[in-house]
């Protein structure tokens, strides 16, 4: 647990860092200097391209989790796991190209007939589906070797600040749109390629194959995770990605554009998640192995209270600044207001419910996430096509969150019933009626107009009540432990 908790810290250092530079291109320059449908272009390269690369890792992002503890031997190459991770990925890409030909034609027919310029940009999906595949592969073995912060670093925070400096020279007038566009899809190619010399220079790139170790149960288990893999990995993409294609179907790519900058607002409320999502499935995988279920119990109740708690914290500090975040983006933008509501709120709900997909995924009954996934993706599809022509791109927001608790509420029953784990207590309850009430105080003040100021004593205000209000009721053992370290003179005698 001492790996997890400093691999965590030094990740949430990135992502935080990571989150700074993003509000400023994503959040403030990108919606400012580029227009509603070039951001719906940007939008629409990265959510076809994640789809595709997540369909042509062939599920081995799951195996490799779960399998890669039997391979594991540094001295023996890791008995040729990394050949095998390189094949896969090449395999995937031949079958991705297969399909990418077969779609390319009346993707770009229906977009010139709608006269969008999406269409000039499609073949940039190519080079995008290739190296965002090759950085999951990648990223997955760096995190079983137990070295993610490499991957969360060049993610989370080079990246960010390679995307700032696109930007920065698209508004300083230096490139083009077109040029913005290259320069942005190398900036997110880039990560992959640093990612490999950095496993070269640790030591954990191993050429020499081994398929002798490939062999029995352990090949067919292998198979029979992947295939599961495949549909569950495909479908946890598409619930991200879809709502922004089908958008874009029955809208228009300004609308993707709207969508994509309102709903980066709504994602604030789980980015400190990402970093406990990187670690904590190899942990659970071991568990597993050692059949402790109590440390899964354990991590679970930990996860499921100090995300909730965080996750309160923040959806309640953006949606009492909601009127300052559009004072923030342009006018155009204010049709957004309520993606940001009900996909903070879909996070929120997403954090509250722990390592629940981590922790069935892990186990030997994983096929019944894959199932609960495709109900998710499914229910995801219906309502977005439901609600779309009715309610636009707020119908997708209330779809993403509906499917989401549905999703929750799935995962929590057959957890239950299947390991007997049950994470929640009135500690849970304690943490929402803490946000309320230090909400509703913090509403009940005037502030002063200035922008700054406006957000800075709100935030202040908000804060400082929920950091007392939770010490006070003892909601986390670990948030008082934490607030105790940096004030010692609390610490009880």
């Amino acid at each position: 647990m001492g790996t997890i908790k400093k691999q965590s810290i030094i990740s949430t250092i990135y992502i935080y860092l990571g989150v700074a530079i993003g509000f400023v291109s994503t959040g403030i320059l990108m919606p400012r200097f580029l227009t509603e449908e070039q951001n719906g272009i940007i939008k629409l390269l990265v959510s076809y391209s994640l789809l595709f690369a997540q369909f042509a890792s062939l599920g081995f992002q799951v195996a490799t989790v779960r399998f890669f503890p039997y391979f594991k031997d540094k001295k023996k190459g890791h008995n040729g796991f990394f050949p095998l991770l390189t094949l896969v990925g090449m395999l995937g890409f031949c079958l991705f190209l297969v399909v990418y030909y077969s779609i390319k034609g009346p993707i770009i027919q229906y977009e010139s007939e709608k006269n969008s310029v999406f269409a000039n940009y499609f073949f940039l999906i190519l080079p995008l589906t290739f190296f965002f595949l090759y950085f999951n592969l990648f990223d997955i073995y760096s995190r079983v070797l137990l070295k993610s912060t490499a991957g969360t670093f060049l993610k989370e925070l080079f990246q960010r600040l390679l995307i700032l400096v696109a930007i920065l020279l698209y508004t300083f007038e230096m490139i083009s749109f077109w040029g913005f566009t290259i320069f942005y899809v190398a900036t997110l190619s880039l990560p992959t390629v640093l990612l490999f010399f950095y496993l070269m220079y640790k030591g954990e790139i191993f050429i020499k194959p081994d398929f002798r170790f490939l062999k029995g149960d352990l090949a067919r288990s292998m198979s029979s995770l992947s295939l599961y893999g495949v549909f569950i990995g495909f479908s946890q993409i598409a619930i991200s990605q879809i709502d922004s294609i089908l958008i874009n179907f029955f809208k228009d790519t300004a609308n993707t554009g709207i969508y994509a900058i309102t709903f980066y607002y709504g994602t604030l409320v789980i980015l400190p998640s990402r970093a406990v999502f990187r670690i904590a499935p190899s942990f659970i995988a071991e568990a597993f192995k050692q059949n402790d279920m109590e440390q899964i119990r354990n991590i679970q109740y930990k996860s499921c209270l100090n995300q909730l708690l965080i996750g309160t914290g923040i959806f309640l500090l953006l949606w009492l600044n909601i009127d300052n975040v559009f004072r923030i983006l342009p006018q155009e933008y204010i049709s957004g207001k309520y993606v940001i509501l009900f996909i903070g709120l879909a996070n929120l709900i997403s954090m509250g419910g722990g390592l629940s997909s981590q922790i069935i995924t892990n186990s030997k009954f994983y096929r019944y996430n894959g199932l609960f996934v495709i109900i998710y993706l499914g229910l995801a599809i219906l309502l977005n096509i439901i609600f779309i022509p009715i309610l636009g791109i707020k119908g997708a927001a209330i779809a993403a969150m509906a499917s989401m608790l549905v999703f929750n509420i799935l995962k929590f029953i057959y957890i239950y019933r299947k390991f007997n784990i049950q994470p929640y207590s009135n500690k849970h309850i304690r943490i929402l009626l803490t946000g309320i009430i230090a909400y509703i105080i913090t509403a009940l003040f005037t502030y002063p107009e200035h922008l700054i100021l406006n957000i800075g004593l709100k935030s202040s205000l908000f804060s400082i009540l929920f950091i007392i209000l939770n010490y006070i009721s003892g909601t986390s053992g670990d948030f008082n432990e934490l607030i105790e370290k940096y004030i010692p003179s609390l610490r009880k005698k």
